[in-house]
């Protein structure tokens, strides 16, 4: 959505092929029983620096009501619970009361934190920053695995959990394999503050589609790339692609925002190198979700008082093996609920719960299509949820008897529908990875999306941004990105 928006204020006549039958991907809400649900898009950090600047430059960010969410870890073991406050210093503060002798060491962490956050030069919308693809890989900690990290600094096992809570729902990698640097950039701005946006990711599709109707934006839903057309004389050009419902689309250049392996199939076997295919094979998938998604009927003596809450429930205090196929038990659940209102206007609240699964779980139907799976695939559904709901009533035994279940989804629905594999976030977030991004062996090839440079929605406008600025060339991203800065300081003033 970000590239073609991009594009097309610069007057490129643009085409988006979609493979779900909707636009938006994750982003992208459904309705049951009137009630609005969030696909995979929960909360994200709240709209200021880069990401607000970025919804700022496509003309998106005074549409987005931001909600805080309130935010609180259980840890089932010991069963405590944790009820995080909103600010750096804050949560710092809480920690070191929680955890009495960790004061210095927390300080370290949070003070690297945001110099790796503040370091990273990609995370300035700026006209001033150079070398638009060089990347995030630029640190020392960028190749420090952060379970390492962590058991250097001595921390107590349920801190260590909680350092690393926001990265379980953002990134599906474990702290046996993600950099340090990596979960930096993704906590800083969700230790500062969490929030969702007032209608969720549908707010974000609603103004896409309606700034695409305006810049003449082309959608084809349930539509992929089922064949490139190669250039004759060898040449490493393709001008031309056949989509799976037979039409044939030309075009200057392409970029995929896929699964790179989904990019590897796409592209002619002549021009996979050896290196390339390697490249992509050895990338490992994230974790996927188990979803459940419920109506919340009203209580007696009233609602819970947050708008939107998020509750962690983490199984085990292990880190290691936290969110990793070696112990697929080991789980991280999100229980969010949110108050908003149904397509009728009315007031609704709905609660969604997630829980990371692996693709062992579903292996026994993975060759079927949805709609046929089976008795045994509908019963391993209805034990799924029933799980799900006992760890909810553990945390909000207030909701016991006042939920009535609208849908859920196993890992194969998100493959039918999102991800080829299912999986949350594409790619493990991997310590010294070089992920797929900017040119491919086709030359007017390219490839973004979240598995370039970071996860969901901040990572995938990152990576379009920077591809846009390297495929208009610098004097016209220079130019946009100064009138930007002069309009902004306009409405500053």
């Amino acid at each position: 959505m970000t590239l073609a928006l991009l594009f097309a204020r610069q007057g490129a006549r643009v085409c988006v092929l979609e493979k779900a039958p909707f636009p938006g991907g994750s982003m992208a809400r459904f309705l049951r029983n009137s009630c609005p649900l969030d696909t995979g898009f929960h909360f994200t950090t709240s709209l200021t620096g880069a990401f607000g600047d970025m919804f700022r430059f496509l003309g998106m960010r005074e549409f987005l009501r931001e909600v805080t969410v309130d935010k609180k870890i259980f840890l089932a073991e010991s069963k405590r619970m944790f009820h995080l406050p909103h600010g750096h210093e804050n949560i710092l503060e809480y920690y070191a009361k929680e955890f009495p002798g960790t004061r210095e060491k927390l300080r370290n962490f949070f003070d690297l934190e945001r110099k790796i956050y503040e370091n990273t030069p990609l995370f300035s919308l700026d006209e001033n920053t150079v070398s638009p693809l060089t990347g995030l890989n630029f640190s020392p900690e960028d190749n420090i695995v952060l379970a390492d990290y962590l058991k250097k600094q001595n921390f107590p096992p349920e801190l260590e959990l909680l350092l690393f809570s926001f990265a379980i729902c953002c990134c599906g990698t474990p702290a046996e394999e993600i950099s340090l640097s990596t979960l930096c950039r993704i906590s800083y701005g969700l230790h500062d503050r969490l929030v969702r946006f007032d209608g969720g990711g549908g707010a974000v599709v609603s103004l896409f589609l309606e700034m695409a109707r305006k810049t003449g934006i082309r959608i084809l839903t349930g539509t992929s790339v089922a064949k490139c057309v190669m250039e004759q004389s060898g040449k490493t050009l393709c001008h031309r692609i056949i989509t799976n419902k037979g039409q044939e689309i030309t075009f200057d250049s392409c970029v995929f925002t896929t699964h790179p392996k989904d990019i590897l199939e796409t592209i002619s076997p002549a021009l996979k190198t050896a290196d390339f295919r390697e490249r992509v094979e050895s990338f490992q998938e994230s974790c996927g979700f188990f979803t459940l998604w419920a109506k919340i009927g009203p209580e007696k003596e009233g609602n819970s008082p947050a708008d939107a809450s998020l509750i962690s429930y983490l199984s085990k205090t292990r880190l290691a093996t936290l969110m990793s196929p070696k112990e697929p038990d080991n789980t991280a659940t999100g229980i969010m609920t949110v108050k908003e209102h149904d397509s009728n206007g009315e007031n609704c609240e709905t609660l969604t719960i997630f829980e990371n699964v692996f693709p062992e779980e579903t292996a026994l139907w993975q060759d079927t299509a949805r709609g046929n799976r089976g008795e045994a695939y509908g019963q391993y559904k209805a034990k799924r949820c029933a799980d799900l709901l006992e760890k909810c009533y553990t945390v909000r035994p207030d909701l016991r008897g006042r939920l009535q279940i609208l849908d859920s989804a196993s890992l194969l629905t998100y493959r039918d529908f999102l991800s080829p594999f299912g999986s949350a976030y594409g790619i493990r977030q991997k310590s010294g990875q070089f992920n797929i991004f900017g040119r491919l062996p086709v030359r007017n090839f390219y490839a973004a999306g979240q598995n370039a440079l970071l996860p969901g929605a901040f990572g995938a406008m990152q990576s379009s941004f920077i591809l846009w600025r390297k495929m208009v060339g610098e004097p016209a991203y220079r130019q946009e990105i100064e009138n930007f800065h002069k309009s902004k300081g306009s409405e500053n003033r």
